[in-house]
């Protein structure tokens, strides 16, 4: 779906909403919300990752926001997207 810095993002088919990212970094990884137009990206869960990298894969998410929620949505539906 989208690599940086060796940051793997990623959607599953068979997940379930609030619309969000798996994000994997050396066996670590953090699961991100999407947010909406009024409501920014945010972390619900992390294992595994440095402070920092958690807060890098917040800033990723946020700064990919529209290519993912699209992605989300064409993955997902519109009906399971919360704009």
């Amino acid at each position: 779906m989208h690599r940086e810095d060796g940051f793997r993002i990623r959607i599953f088919s068979n997940d379930h909403s609030p619309p969000h990212v798996h994000v994997v970094k050396a066996g670590g990884f953090a699961k991100v919300a999407l947010g909406s137009v009024k409501e920014p990206p945010g972390l619900l869960e992390a294992r595994g990752l440095k402070d920092p990298d958690i807060v890098r894969a917040v800033r990723i998410v946020e700064r990919e926001w529209r290519k993912l929620m699209m992605a989300w949505t064409k993955i997902h539906g519109e009906k399971n997207t919360h704009r």
